[in-house]
């Protein structure tokens, strides 16, 4: 098991690590309270949900509890200990393990897969329809995604030839030395909106360039939105095409007879639908549009506008992010917007009558600023955001593929002991140890202790004797919260209708 990365800074001057108290955060007590009811309330309508989504909700309740288990660290100066509880490593709606997650893969991106080159996102959003069908099928999400980045790519490659020719004295290039231009893409799916929403949409950052075959490069010039405008109309046309053809769907509409989700776990194919749409899947909200807290005004939906930006047919397309190629920090920083956690646990607050309320990022068109759910509206929302396992949700191609015949000569080789690049050492390594993603993340030297002395593990607690035995030595709780029972449904009394 893996250890806890979301810890808090004590002091900017001087920060320590401090142990996270997930039982103590607003999210752990809806889930503690809440979970077994609707699981109860799903059974009773005679649905089911498949394995592995209880399976992320038992894990998420023993993550970063002590009584399951922990790490005992140890100076070895002053013999100042620590306890560090293990975390639940799962990939659904757990904000610390989604934070460790997001943190680690932005600085392997960085470090050891994008070149010191210009980078441009690219991110593609789907009609409702669609969002439903990718949620599920990997199959078909990953039609669409080959082909949004074969039309990106071809753009790329076609403007390159352009410049290359026009250097070349407007000579034609000829077709051999064509053929072995290439870019290079990172994919990252992500699988929520901004209002704990299922909205399967891609974000891809593009090299804005191509590599010859011998590593030279040549970079482009930003697209213009006619451009943006031409590579979302060939998606949709060829999405659509390649759906259809599968047998996904029937014009516009998913066939829901070859739906297995929707014939073999019901329930989790409703609340995905009710959480693409907006609508409610429990309580006396049901079928309802969820509920929002602000000013409201005359706003609604609006066509997203702006530059490099195009919509056609629920298909939306943006294309104005670029980062420099010396900007390695705003790299790293888009690397981790775009990889972050569904959930953030500070945006959560509960009102006077109970219900959870989760702040926007930004207004909506109408004022709006939170949304509003029942906690048990809350727990259907996050039931819906766990992933199918086995499912990749950062893919990687062209010069930045595993299999690339250029991709050493492309991609930035560093040697972690001494912080440099190099030219033949070969990173096996992908997930940055604990200690040092801490360090950079949130610059706290966990191997530091406050006397000057070096903090080691020591030992690993498993075994329920010995972590209660330490727990009762330090005065913390030996056991773990315990999951509430489900509640009744209320029950009537029926002599109040004669």
């Amino acid at each position: 098991m893996g250890t806890n990365v979301c810890a808090p800074i004590v002091s900017a001057k001087n920060p320590q690590y401090l142990r996270r108290r997930p039982e103590d955060t607003l999210l752990y007590k809806v889930v503690q309270e809440n979970v077994a009811t609707v699981f109860q309330k799903i059974e009773a309508e005679g649905k089911t949900l498949p394995k592995f989504v209880r399976q992320e909700f038992d894990a998420f309740l023993d993550c970063g509890i002590l009584a399951k288990g922990f790490l005992r660290v140890c100076c070895d100066s002053c013999k100042r200990e620590l306890l560090v509880a293990f975390s639940c490593k799962k990939r659904g709606f757990c904000p610390s393990c989604g934070g460790r997650r997001m943190s680690d893969a932005a600085a392997h991106l960085v470090d050891h897969v994008f070149p010191e080159r210009p980078v441009r996102q690219w991110v593609l959003s789907f009609p409702y329809n669609l969002r439903y069908l990718f949620a599920y099928n990997g199959k078909a999400l990953s039609q669409a995604l080959k082909i949004m980045i074969r039309v990106i790519r071809r753009y790329y490659i076609k403007k390159s030839v352009a410049i290359m020719a026009r250097n070349n004295k407007g000579s034609k290039l000829e077709g051999e030395k064509v053929g072995k231009i290439e870019t290079g893409a990172v994919m990252l799916v992500q699988r929520f909106g901004g209002k704990i929403n299922l909205n399967p949409h891609f974000h891809v950052l593009f090299l804005d360039g191509v590599f010859s075959e011998d590593g030279t490069w040549c970079g482009v010039t930003a697209p213009s939105d006619e451009d943006v405008a031409e590579i979302v109309t060939q998606i949709r046309i060829r999405v659509f095409r390649a759906l259809e053809k599968k047998g996904y769907i029937t014009g516009y509409d998913v066939n829901f007879d070859s739906d297995d989700l929707f014939n073999t776990h019901g329930a989790l194919s409703e609340l995905m639908l009710g959480s693409i749409q907006g609508v409610n899947c429990f309580g006396d909200n049901r079928g309802r549009k969820i509920q929002t807290v602000g000013k409201w005004g005359s706003g609604g939906w609006a066509e997203l506008r702006g530059n490099r930006c195009a919509y056609k047919d629920g298909f939306s397309l943006h294309a104005n992010v670029a980062i420099t190629a010396t900007d390695r920090k705003g790299l790293e920083h888009l690397c981790r917007y775009i990889a972050r956690p569904p959930v953030a646990s500070e945006r959560l607050s509960e009102d006077e009558q109970g219900n959870i309320l989760y702040e926007f990022k930004k207004p909506w068109n109408d004022g709006s600023t939170h949304a509003k759910f029942t906690p048990e509206e809350l727990i259907g929302r996050l039931i819906a955001l766990v992933p199918p396992p086995r499912t990749h949700l950062i893919r990687f191609f062209g010069v930045l593929a595993p299999h690339s015949k250029i991709r050493k000569k492309v991609v930035p080789l560093v040697d972690e002991k001494k912080n440099e690049k190099v030219v033949k050492k070969k990173v096996k390594r992908y997930k940055m140890e604990w200690a040092k993603l801490l360090k950079r993340v949130f610059l706290v030297e966990i191997t530091k202790c406050e006397c000057g002395g070096t903090l080691k593990i020591i030992a690993a607690i498993t075994t329920t004797k010995a972590i209660t035995e330490i727990l009762s030595h330090l005065s913390l709780p030996t056991e773990a919260p315990v999951v509430a029972n489900a509640r009744a449904p209320p029950q009537t009394d029926m002599s109040d209708f004669f």
